[in-house]
């Protein structure tokens, strides 16, 4: 799976909790493992809940926190891979690749 071509979404077993204006917190039923989220965090779990290709998501990185496009992109993969490691968000194919 290419990170450019799938479309993410959150994983169905993980719970999250907003603990204030910048953060928040998800664990997964599976592993009870909690995982940290920061106001970046927070942005990209939200747009997976409707589903995110990494061109969108690096998008709303861009625009909400001002930062230069190819660190958008690197920030977003990074995360992606992450939430996907641990098993918080799933991929599928994108249905338009």
């Amino acid at each position: 799976m290419k990170l450019e071509t799938a479309l993410f979404r959150q994983a169905p077993k993980v719970l999250f909790t907003r603990l204030d204006e910048d953060s928040g917190a998800l664990i997964s039923t599976e592993r009870r493992l909690p995982y940290a989220l920061n106001t970046t965090g927070l942005l990209i779990w939200s747009l997976l809940a409707e589903g995110a290709d990494l061109e969108g998501i690096t998008e709303a990185l861009r625009s909400e926190f001002n930062v230069e496009p190819e660190q958008a992109r690197e920030d977003s993969r990074a995360f992606l891979r992450e939430l996907l490691a641990f098993g918080l968000a799933v991929s599928v194919e994108h249905p338009n690749p």
